[in-house]
């Protein structure tokens, strides 16, 4: 029920992950797998890396991918209030999501 967007990496293509969604194990869901286009510029950018030092590389990302992070706290450690609460801002998103799609009972 789900569809996924592929990004390339490094020096991979189109032909890599059509390769790749041709292997028996794969054709099933190769339908289902979309090539999202993406800039040379940003293929060897590191997702992990980005997420351990979000500020030296927030140059390197799209501006849309930026104001999401900034938006959503994405990659940032929990508030700690006074109280010593912690709030786990994104993983509040998170919940919050996954409850909505939960209530709205979808069935295939």
């Amino acid at each position: 029920m789900a569809e996924f967007l592929v990004a390339p990496r490094g020096k991979a293509g189109a032909d890599a992950i059509s390769m790749l969604l041709d292997r028996p194990e794969n054709r099933q869901y190769a339908e289902h797998v979309h090539m999202l286009p993406l800039s040379a510029a940003y293929r060897d950018i590191s997702s992990t890396r980005i997420r351990q030092v979000f500020s030296a590389y927030e140059q390197d990302m799209p501006a849309e991918v930026q104001r999401f992070i900034r938006e959503t706290h994405a990659y940032e450690s929990p508030l700690e209030l006074q109280d010593g609460t912690k709030i786990d801002q994104y993983g509040e998103r998170m919940r919050a999501i996954e409850l909505a799609l939960k209530s709205t009972n979808v069935e295939k």
